[in-house]
């Protein structure tokens, strides 16, 4: 059963000086499919054909419920990758030092709908809860880890708590694009 089709997109890194929108499909369907290459293989290639070179890849997720709209319990690979880059930067620390990230979002990421806005969220964060060099910040629901990558460059330490594998391991993919390595990814259920 068909669901819907989600289509997240990401401004990713700068290519000849240029930034450049990258486009992730998303197919949400209610049910399993038995024959995933007999079924979808030939709709997500005549889509690939037809589409735009922002088109980065198409994926299918399986939904528990009516309400899903981005991930399931499964999901296939159908194109290209699973997800799309957004890249940002950000001044930390005393100095304000400039410092660029880039976040990988999948279908299931959470915090999609706010991409163009994480300067802003990240910053709020850090000045909110005044955070330095000597901190150890607990990050509760980090989802693929938005929100953490600024404060595990700034603080001594930072704890990413998540509630589900995908998330926890779309978290660790992040930490490692961004190189962020004094930060603990948690699976808590």
């Amino acid at each position: 059963t068909f669901r819907s089709l989600v289509a997240l997109t990401g401004r990713g890194l700068p290519q000849d000086g240029k930034r450049r929108t990258e486009v992730l499909l998303n197919i949400v369907l209610g049910n399993d499919v038995e024959d995933v290459q007999g079924v979808l293989q030939p709709l997500a290639d005549a889509v690939v054909e037809a589409a735009p070179s922002s088109l980065v890849g198409i994926v299918a997720n399986m939904a528990r419920s009516k309400r899903t709209i981005m991930g399931g319990r499964r999901e296939y690979l159908l194109y290209g990758r699973r997800y799309v880059r957004q890249a940002f930067q950000m001044p930390l620390g005393l100095m304000k030092e400039m410092h660029s990230f880039v976040l990988e979002m999948g279908a299931g990421s959470r915090i999609a709908a706010h991409a163009g806005i994480l300067r802003e969220l990240s910053e709020t964060v850090i000045d909110m809860c005044d955070l330095s060099d000597t901190d150890v910040l607990w990050h509760c629901f980090c989802s693929g880890g938005e929100l953490s990558l600024a404060p595990g460059r700034l603080c001594q330490h930072v704890v990413a708590i998540g509630t589900s594998a995908t998330e926890v391991g779309e978290l660790k993919r992040n930490l490692a694009a961004n190189e962020v390595t004094n930060t603990t990814a948690v699976l808590c259920n």
